[in-house]
């Protein structure tokens, strides 16, 4: 069954998690050095990395506040799958961290990049598309050629997206779920 891509088969539930792993990061550090105000939060007692983590945490934390009120709603009302097995469940939790936190590592690079040109809504845009494209988000990647599936499977974006959601639906199970991620 080929039912919920990004995230399970509510659009309300897509939206948020597609927002959950936009790269706030890259829009923040982009603000920061254009206004000048990243001289200032360079020059605090906390570690810049650490506070553009904690502007991350925060953002998302919002988008996850969502997610757990439309859930139950998408569960009932949307048609939204509950996961294959409990074991999925979890493994699926655990995949969205990890998912999380390669989402965050790559907003850092491209906020990274603010510092040599102060534009960086391109190179944004242009990582928004490709990771949807490759997290299996716009077309599932079991449709992709061959050659493209291949070109897919070393880019970090399936990991994003394709992985949890196929250990979600129970497609990926087991010990074959360490390889996946």
């Amino acid at each position: 069954m080929l039912t919920g891509i990004l995230v399970p088969s509510s659009g309300s539930i897509h939206v948020a998690g597609l927002a959950l792993f936009s790269p706030m990061l890259a829009w923040f550090l982009r603000n920061a050095v254009r206004e000048g105000s990243v001289a200032t939060d360079l020059a605090r007692p906390i570690p810049y990395l650490g506070q553009l983590l904690a502007n991350q945490v925060g953002f998302s934390t919002g988008q996850i506040l969502f997610l757990i009120i439309a859930a139950p709603f998408a569960l009932v009302l949307g048609g939204m799958l509950p996961p294959a097995s409990l074991s999925a469940g979890l493994f699926y939790l655990v995949s969205l961290v990890l998912a999380y936190a390669i989402a965050t590592l790559i907003g850092l690079l491209i906020g990274l990049a603010s510092f040599w040109t102060t534009e960086t809504g391109g190179v944004q845009s242009i990582y928004d598309f490709i990771s949807s494209f490759f997290a299996g988000a716009l077309v599932p990647l079991w449709f992709f050629p061959p050659v493209l599936r291949m070109i897919g499977s070393w880019l970090p974006f399936e990991a994003q997206g394709f992985v949890p959601m196929q250990i979600y639906h129970g497609q990926i199970s087991g010990a074959a779920i360490l390889p996946a991620s």
